[in-house]
């Protein structure tokens, strides 16, 4: 059975990930891994480095980014053909483009505006559904994440035994039931091996 990684970062995410895209990529090869997303935050500067190391190793790539919201919480978007990577890219450089640098954020009209042929996972401890529902609000925001993504939407469970986890999964997995969407797991990959985490480990405390 295939396995694909659906949700990873690179060091092109500032602070967030210890390891280059190359290396991402070397690290499924070694596990056998079919396929792997890279969604760094806020951009796509490694998307070809990470492309040309799939290629050569027969790997999958896929391409997306991880969009910050202006609750500093993160959106995963994933594109589903060229439109929608350039729907991506468009969304990227129009946040970037009115704040100051590192001081940019999408609104939910940024999104809504830019959204098709996207598709929305909802990431993991920082993602918006999932600090949505530490807020108490996770159903609002699963009813609109659905009214913007529709039949492109998923929801992202990981386990990585943090505070709350398990009280968080059960409540996606009971949004998942309640608003009709897949959910689906993944690791939420930021570093290759034990190495690369003791340079993450840097990183957190920076």
């Amino acid at each position: 059975m295939a396995f694909f990684e659906l949700h990873t970062r690179s060091a092109f995410s500032f602070l967030s990930s210890g390891s280059q895209p190359e290396d991402l990529i070397a690290g499924a090869a070694d596990l056998g891994i079919d396929g792997i997303a890279l969604l760094d935050r806020d951009n796509v500067a490694g998307a070809v480095r990470f492309h040309l190391e799939a290629k050569e190793k027969g790997i999958r790539a896929i391409i997306g980014a991880e969009i910050t919201l202006d609750d500093e919480s993160v959106l995963p978007l994933l594109p589903t053909s060229i439109k929608g990577y350039q729907n991506l890219c468009r969304l990227i450089t129009t946040i970037k483009l009115r704040a100051p640098k590192g001081e940019h954020f999408a609104t939910k009209q940024d999104i809504e505006q830019h959204a098709g042929d996207l598709i929305c996972i909802t990431g993991g401890e920082d993602g918006f559904l999932y600090q949505s529902i530490k807020k108490h609000q996770g159903q609002e925001a699963a009813a609109w994440l659905k009214y913007v993504f529709e039949d492109r939407l998923y929801i992202e469970l990981q386990r990585h035994f943090l505070r709350h986890e398990e009280y968080i999964n059960q409540s996606l997995i009971g949004l998942s039931h309640k608003f009709k969407v897949p959910y689906f797991a993944s690791n939420g990959v930021y570093y290759k091996d034990q190495e690369d985490r003791k340079l993450f480990d840097i990183f957190t405390c920076i």
